[in-house]
């Protein structure tokens, strides 16, 4: 990855950048994310979440301070992002109760909301074995399979893409090596490049298969 601009120098472009609509593309380019810092409700998450992309966690948590403050005034979609980003920078820390507790919080908003993206992007992130005890993967490899219906049936191939690469870690903790490979294969045959109208995965999807 090349150099972040300096933020002194980028207060035109990141305008320009998040108002084109650049914020909803941060993981094709993090580095453009970071530089393109806005003010925005939107904008604020899309940057902390290229933060935590990034490992820039102490920015990540002043950009998701920031969020919470905005939430205050956005509504349901607003609880939704602020539990889902907190949840975000727990999990990047190591901080799995929190993680699972802010996580769920989302997925609690998101049915309420009757919104099958939401849903399937927090639980993406509850799908990470890191989350879960040896003894419990099976039933979260259960929820895994669900998401992964609920994902087909939404018009975001990155977040199918997500939820079978989640599900394969799963499956390799689990020491399902053979399962594992089939969904890490389907992952990356997820036609979701450049062209793809929602954002970009940075990629193919390789899992690490962790032997039983």
């Amino acid at each position: 990855m090349g150099p972040i601009p300096p933020h002194e120098s980028t207060d035109e472009p990141r305008r320009r950048t998040f108002g084109s609509g650049a914020s909803a593309r941060w993981k094709g380019n993090p580095e453009v994310a970071v530089a393109a810092q806005g003010t925005e409700f939107q904008d604020t998450y899309w940057l902390g979440q290229a933060q935590l992309a990034l490992g820039r966690h102490a920015e990540a948590e002043e950009s998701f301070t920031e969020l919470t403050a905005y939430a205050r005034d956005v509504g349901s979609s607003g609880a939704f992002c602020t539990a889902h980003a907190w949840g975000c920078l727990h999990l990047a820390r190591g901080e799995y109760a929190d993680a699972r507790r802010r996580l769920l919080e989302g997925v609690e908003v998101a049915r309420a909301l009757h919104d099958p993206m939401f849903e399937t992007r927090v639980l993406i992130d509850l799908l990470d074995p890191r989350l879960y005890d040896r003894r419990d993967l099976r039933v979260e490899i259960g929820q895994g399979e669900h998401v992964v219906e609920v994902a087909r049936d939404i018009d975001y191939p990155y977040l199918l893409a997500g939820v079978l690469e989640r599900l394969a870690r799963l499956r390799a903790a689990a020491g399902d090596d053979t399962a594992a490979r089939h969904l890490a294969d389907e992952a990356a045959a997820v036609p979701c490049g450049a062209n793809d109208r929602h954002t970009q995965r940075p990629g193919r999807v390789t899992v690490p298969v962790v032997q039983g």
